[in-house]
């Protein structure tokens, strides 16, 4: 047996390991599965804040629309105020007039608030039936009728401004609070995935230099040069190995580095590594 042969022989019979590229490419494959959930974190959590803004906006827009209404309705009742202290019978045929045009604009409101919340529905239907008949016949006593649920409408609006505006203060704090939590959870997942791929870099990275420390001492070994102090086998020599002249070592070494090319493609190792060690 050839010393070519009694290398080659010593190298295949070393431990199967994972390859260098193998490792990589799960370590890609982990933090690439890591940062997709992270993605999908952020963008279930941004989904959240948004249906939260969406309803911040929506309170706001019904709440303004309610203002409108409110306003309106307020400007009638102070106008049929006005009109029950008409004296005689009863305001004459300019102040039934003015009266509609005012109606007309608190059925225009009452349309659009209705859109937020059909509870609406029942005051503009007491507004109109109201008006209708004093429309009819306008006389004192059906001015007072039509004041008098003006104000029970102002009334009404008044206190669903209310509950609109403690309900769009309650949407703001929990937008708030939601958005807080979601920012630390970002911050506290991206440290964690640092701090962890941080680590498998470095252990992976000592694997590393341990597996090329090795491989040079093997392929020395083998080789037949002396290794470094310290290393593992660096007092020994291949019993059988004799000096022989520069160039059969060179062509012995260029013999060598093709069969540990072969042998790289076999166990689809990086063939140019092997090169370059060798």
């Amino acid at each position: 047996m050839t010393s070519v042969d009694l290398m080659m022989a010593r190298l295949v019979a070393t431990p199967t390991r994972a390859s260098l590229r193998r490792r990589g490419l799960l370590a890609v494959l982990l933090l690439t599965l890591y940062l997709i959930g992270t993605t999908g974190y952020g963008m279930l959590e941004r989904s959240r804040l948004h249906r939260g803004i969406e309803a911040i906006l929506s309170v706001t827009d019904h709440e303004r629309e309610l203002s409108l209404t409110e306003a309106a309705v307020r400007t009638t009742l102070l106008e049929a105020i006005e009109a029950g202290h008409h004296p005689g019978v009863g305001p004459d045929a300019e102040a039934v007039a003015e009266m509609a045009l005012y109606m007309q604009s608190c059925v225009r409101l009452f349309e659009r608030i209705q859109t937020y919340d059909a509870g609406y529905t029942p005051l503009a239907e007491s507004l109109v039936a109201s008006h209708a008949a004093l429309t009819d016949h306008p006389d004192r006593a059906r001015w007072l009728v039509l004041r008098d649920t003006l104000g029970r409408v102002s009334n009404r609006l008044e206190a669903a401004h209310a509950r609109l505006s403690d309900r769009r203060t309650l949407l703001l704090r929990n937008y708030e609070a939601q958005f807080d939590a979601v920012t630390f959870e970002t911050l506290v997942l991206v440290l964690a995935g640092l701090t962890v791929f941080a680590v498998a870099a470095h252990g992976f990275l000592g694997r590393l230099v341990a597996d090329i420390t090795s491989i040079e001492h093997r392929v020395s070994q083998l080789a037949g040069a002396p290794t470094s102090p310290g290393a593992p086998g660096s007092n020994t020599r291949p019993p059988h190995r004799s000096p022989e002249a520069p160039w059969q070592r060179s062509a012995e070494l260029a013999a060598l580095g093709t069969a540990i090319d072969r042998l790289a493609v076999s166990r689809h190792e990086a063939p140019d590594f092997v090169d370059s060690v060798s």
